[in-house]
């Protein structure tokens, strides 16, 4: 592993070891492994946003709190229940996770839309922030430091995600 870093010559019956450092210098440069480790913290963070998502969020109804996961196609059946709602329908058949379909009313519709639509604006607001952070970072330590979680966000970051959540939950309410 040292070829090419280390240089032994004789002379003499003595024996000189010098380090080309030239060499070892642009090896460390080209095999640094800082940026495959920002790569897989950045697979680990955008996965944790996917799972967060799809896991989807907990709706005060008419029957209790319900859940709801938001899988793509939970995605596209909630907007296309919305779509009827905005429309005219006073109520929408749905189901919540694990139950029956049942018919929703126009106000429950609305009620799951706008958790859903708060709920992705969290997670994609929150895996946005923690992408910056861990493409910034410049050091193992930090970047090790980063999980899925606001919790420990930068003060920049954590100020800015609480803008944008502020600013997002005002323009994303559908009415009824």
């Amino acid at each position: 592993s040292a070829k090419g870093f280390i240089n032994i010559s004789q002379e003499f019956g003595s024996t000189t070891i010098t380090i080309n450092e030239e060499a070892l210098a642009k090896w460390e440069t080209d095999h640094d492994p800082f940026p495959s480790l920002q790569a897989e913290k950045e697979q680990e963070i955008s996965t944790a946003c996917n799972q967060a998502i799809v896991a989807g969020m907990d709706v005060e109804t008419t029957q209790g709190t319900e859940h709801f996961s938001l899988e793509e196609t939970d995605q596209i059946n909630l907007t296309t229940a919305l779509s009827a709602v905005q429309l005219g329908a006073t109520q929408y058949p749905y189901h919540a996770d694990g139950q029956l379909c049942r018919m929703f009313s126009a106000d429950e519709i609305n009620s799951i839309s706008n958790a859903a639509v708060q709920h992705k604006l969290y997670h994609t607001t929150l895996c946005n922030h923690l992408l910056t952070w861990a493409r910034r970072c410049t050091d193992k330590d930090e970047l090790e430091t980063i999980t899925y979680s606001a919790d420990n966000l930068p003060e920049d970051l954590a100020q800015n995600m609480a803008q944008v959540l502020a600013s997002g939950s005002d323009s994303s309410e559908v009415s009824s």
